[in-house]
């Protein structure tokens, strides 16, 4: 059994988005960290948990994965969370080996951190599952 690369699915999906690409200005999309000292805005997301369901015959699994915009606006972080929402909430991703027969938003993600020289990084964004089985 090898195990599912949504983090590669979700990147496929998100960059396929042209309005989302238009916003960041290019493919600033980022599993886990974005380098250091880069332009913003920009998406990162990062596995938040998830694992077998053990509930058939057929090896099923629920992962969850948080996906946020990151910016200096709290507008602009809202509209990138509005176009990551429209690519990935009752979407499909297309993983390897396994078939995703659903995806969809559980949770929503909203916070500000405070940057250096006085920038506050606004993060919008939201909790996704994606049912996936081999």
């Amino acid at each position: 059994m090898t195990f599912p690369d949504l983090g590669s699915a979700i990147y496929a999906t998100l960059a396929a988005g042209t309005a989302l690409i238009g916003e960041l200005g290019g493919t600033r999309i980022y599993e886990a960290l974005a380098p250091q000292g880069q332009a913003l805005p920009y998406v990162v997301y990062f596995r938040a948990g998830g694992g077998d369901d053990n509930s058939s015959p057929r090896r099923t699994r629920s992962e969850q994965w948080v996906v946020k915009g990151i910016g200096t606006d709290v507008f602009q972080a809202r509209r990138i969370d509005e176009l990551i929402d429209e690519r990935l909430h009752e979407g499909s991703l297309s993983i390897t080996g396994w078939d995703c027969y659903q995806a969809a938003r559980r949770t929503d993600v909203a916070y500000t951190e405070p940057g250096g020289g006085g920038v506050v990084y606004w993060h919008r964004g939201g909790t996704y599952r994606f049912n996936i089985g081999e």
